[in-house]
């Protein structure tokens, strides 16, 4: 079975100052953090790697990565997120983009095999691609009722050390994912790890909770639920809102209305990535640490 590795290269990465993060060079030969993710991806027998990137940095993005296809022996496309691209006219003085759901309805009309979808400046780990690829090659399209896995990471082992960072903290029945919530502003203090709800009211959180880094399986039936609930999210939308439409707060609906299954595999390895300038230094020092170990 084809399977596909969706990878949300849009952001504007306005936190990151210095060229654009998704094609800064991290690796011993200029390597990219995202080409680890591919070089993870296509080991664990991913056939297909689709890009979702915007206008503006098409042509770098595309030199820049015009090797992968072939280095790794995988095909390669490349859709683009725009954000007129909306089922609705609506009033809006937004500036914001509309966020990681909107980036994969972007790639709507090329998703036609289970897929997972990750963010272009995160390291993950390869024996995360293996748990989701042998879990979206069984993976069960029938009913009613979506169905996917998410890879679930330890939050202490998540954070930066260079500022704060967004988390989408799980709750969990055995391996059956029964709650996500997403957190603003988290960071260490003292040991004491604390971040903002979706009401802005900060709350301490257990080092030890499991939290989702945007790194999904789905069927394309999840497609169909973005398509939806984009269009509701757009209806109900203030005009002067900054609200994203995001992949965690769907799934979280979904959850609620009884609508989804998700499995989590859970990763004990740590993941990082690229928010600010800063943290190149930590990730190319990662990097090397995992190289010099073998995996690479």
């Amino acid at each position: 079975m084809e399977t596909s590795v969706v990878i949300m290269a849009a952001g504007m990465g306005s936190r990151f100052k210095g060229g654009i993060k998704q094609l800064a060079p991290v690796g011993e030969n200029g390597e990219t953090i995202l080409e680890y993710s591919v070089c993870d991806a296509a080991r664990a027998g991913f056939d297909r790697v689709i890009f979702i990137i915007r206008r503006e940095i098409e042509e770098e993005f595309m030199s820049k990565t015009a090797h992968i296809g072939e280095k790794y022996g995988v095909s390669v496309q490349y859709v683009f997120q725009d954000p007129e691209d909306i089922p609705v006219k609506i009033r809006t003085n937004r500036t914001k983009p509309w966020g990681t759901g909107h980036a994969l309805l972007a790639a709507r009309n090329v998703i036609d095999t289970p897929f997972t979808v990750i963010n272009s400046d995160d390291y993950y780990g390869r024996s995360a691609f293996e748990k989701v690829h042998a879990y979206l090659v069984k993976a069960d399209d029938s009913g009613d009722v979506l169905r996917g896995c998410m890879v679930g990471y330890i939050l202490k082992k998540s954070i930066s050390g260079n500022g704060t960072v967004n988390r989408a903290i799980c709750r969990t029945d055995g391996d059956r994912l029964t709650r996500i919530s997403e957190y603003y502003g988290i960071s260490e203090e003292n040991g004491i790890i604390s971040g903002r709800n979706k009401q802005g009211i900060t709350e301490v959180l257990p080092g030890d909770s499991l939290v989702s880094m945007n790194f999904f399986g789905f069927t394309p039936k999840m497609i169909t639920e973005l398509e939806k609930r984009f269009t509701d999210f757009l209806l109900t939308l203030p005009e002067d809102s900054e609200s994203e439409f995001i992949i965690p707060n769907v799934l979280g609906e979904l959850l609620e209305e009884k609508k989804a299954e998700m499995t989590v595999v859970r990763s004990e390895e740590d993941t990082f990535g690229m928010t600010r300038t800063e943290d190149v230094e930590d990730v190319r020092r990662r990097l090397r640490a995992i190289a010099a170990a073998g995996a690479y």
